[in-house]
């Protein structure tokens, strides 16, 4: 083998490395895009958030509160408002709080997905784009003529606590998730 021929074959090499090493950079970010779209059909259903501080929740008044959390797309984390519930603290248990009655309802309305918002005039729930009317514990208004196809949906809570068991703060922690709408069953999506 001749020097012209040991040159070719080295200057092909590197041409060979350097090509690899650019098929890699490009298909990184496609393959990273691939394994987090797999990743989230994966889901094994709603996670608990906390959601506000069992002393910062009134007794016997709705309180609407947003519900944050992390979402992603192929390149970043970002924290976002997921949805918003409307909260009601029913009971008030100082001794135990872990047994303290709570109402949460998420605030998007069963019949086509709007906010469900506080009845100014009665104590319960309203959505204005098609008037659907709610009691305090969610049971929809006149269900013969109301629009929505069932009640406000529940969401399940947990009463979990920061620190040890001498001291820490009480929290809320919801399990947020989205229902299928216009349907009278309470579906998850």
């Amino acid at each position: 083998m001749n020097r012209r021929t040991a040159l070719q074959w080295m200057l092909a090499g590197v041409a060979g490395i350097f090509g690899a090493v650019a098929a890699a950079i490009t298909a990184l970010p496609s393959l990273w895009y691939c394994r987090a779209a797999l990743a989230a059909k994966e889901k094994t259903g709603p996670v608990m958030r906390r959601v506000a501080s069992l002393a910062d929740l009134p007794l016997n008044q709705p309180v609407e509160i947003p519900v944050i959390g992390q979402t992603h797309d192929a390149w970043e984390f970002l924290e976002k408002t997921l949805g918003r519930i409307w909260v009601t603290r029913l009971s008030d248990n100082p001794e135990n709080p872990k047994e303290t009655k709570i109402q949460v309802f998420s605030s998007i309305c069963p019949h086509e997905g709007c906010i469900i918002l506080k009845d100014p005039a009665k104590a319960g729930f309203y959505c204005p784009c098609h008037s659907a009317y709610f009691t305090a514990d969610g049971a929809v208004i006149s269900p013969e003529t109301s629009k929505s196809p069932r009640a406000m949906d529940t969401l399940e809570y947990e009463i979990v606590r920061d620190g040890t068991a001498e001291s820490g703060t009480w929290w809320l922690a919801v399990a947020w998730e989205k229902f299928e709408e216009n349907i009278p069953e309470k579906i998850s999506v």
